[in-house]
């Protein structure tokens, strides 16, 4: 059966084989969990052989091997998908700082990022004999004392599809890629490029509007990827795909009210939006709107204009801009009845 395992926190464990997790058998479901400092002389948190598991949502801080995958090492023909997580600060002493893949291991790592891990050959991804799937990731600031900074190939043909490999570092060769004896099969991937992120020096990873990453990625029909990006936001946005782990925003939607059949309509000019509710008669509703944490966002005041309640939101101000997201529309009509809708700021 399938061994499932959530929402859970592995905090300095220690072993031969997986600090945290080694899975020699059972077909694993490992999801929304958070990895840190664990340690092990293979897989400083999770070790996988001849097995299948589903990897997601997890988070991996600062775990260590001192062999090989100082965060996931997976061999021997396993068949693991690793999708929407994020490996910080993971060291190996030997190969794949963050994750290590052997023996034509069936992997999918799509939709990861892979910043500042460090280890000898590949500080991000090491490869050895293996062919993984490397899809819309973002391998970035990593650092090899030896070959590969971000992704190391040993008699290994990677599939790399709309992936940032950018500013990683190596002490001898290949600071973003590295191959020896390879034949890697590289597509709208942006490797060795600045990529104009919004602010790497304060880790967001997001696309800015200048960069060249937007709208650049190949068709995703069989790409398996997920329906959000890393940051919980649509993962296709303007009709295209983006490359790396995060989709830039560069729309507005609006979607139905879920109480009522009632409609929240909105148009957005520059850096205002306008929204309109239909039905709606009065001047003192107040429309509040809120991020997906809780935390409000604004307090619009309306104007009405033929029958209709209309409120501006301005996406930038004197406190400082709105971020990208999902955030829930509140108001109370004048029978007091709760009405809700949710706008997408891309």
């Amino acid at each position: 059966g399938i061994v499932k395992i959530k929402n859970s926190v592995f905090y300095k464990n220690t072993a031969n084989y997986g600090g945290a997790i080694y899975n020699n058998s059972n077909e694993l479901l490992i999801d929304s969990c958070v990895f840190i400092e664990n340690s092990a002389v293979h897989g400083g948190a999770i070790r996988m052989r001849k097995t299948g598991a589903t990897i997601s949502n997890c988070r991996f801080f600062d775990n260590y091997a001192s062999t090989d995958g100082g965060a996931i090492k997976i061999v021997s023909n396993s068949s693991v998908k690793v999708y929407s997580s994020i490996f910080k600060g993971n060291r190996a002493k030997s190969s794949g700082g963050a994750v290590y893949v052997q023996d034509q291991a069936a992997i999918f790592f799509i939709n990861n990022l892979v910043v500042a891990n460090t280890g000898f050959n590949g500080a991000g991804i090491a490869c050895v004999e293996a062919s993984p799937y490397i899809i819309n990731n973002t391998i970035y600031g990593n650092s090899a004392s030896g070959h590969g900074g971000g992704i190391h190939m040993d008699v290994s043909s990677p599939k790399i599809y709309n992936t940032i490999v950018s500013e990683n570092a190596a002490g001898y060769n290949g600071n973003d890629l590295y191959e020896d004896n390879g034949n890697p099969r590289i597509e709208n991937s942006l490797i060795g490029v600045e990529v104009n992120f919004t602010d790497a020096e304060k880790e967001d990873f997001s696309l800015s509007p200048l960069s060249s990453a937007i709208d650049s990625g190949r068709d995703t029909a069989w790409l398996r990827l997920p329906k959000l990006d890393l940051a919980g936001n649509p993962r296709v946005s303007g009709g295209r795909i983006d490359i790396g782990a995060y989709e830039y925003q560069d729309g507005t939607n609006v979607a139905m009210d879920w109480q009522s059949p009632r409609t929240w309509w909105a148009e957005r000019k520059g850096d205002v939006i306008t929204f309109r509710v239909s039905e709606q008669k009065g001047a003192n509703l107040l429309l509040k709107i809120y991020d997906v944490s809780g935390k409000q966002a604004a307090l619009l005041s309306p104007v009405v204009k033929a029958g209709e309640l209309m409120y501006q939101w301005p996406l930038t101000s004197k406190s400082g801009e709105i971020k990208p997201g999902m955030y829930i529309l509140h108001m109370q009509d004048n029978n007091q009845t709760l009405l809700r809708g949710s706008v997408v700021v891309r």
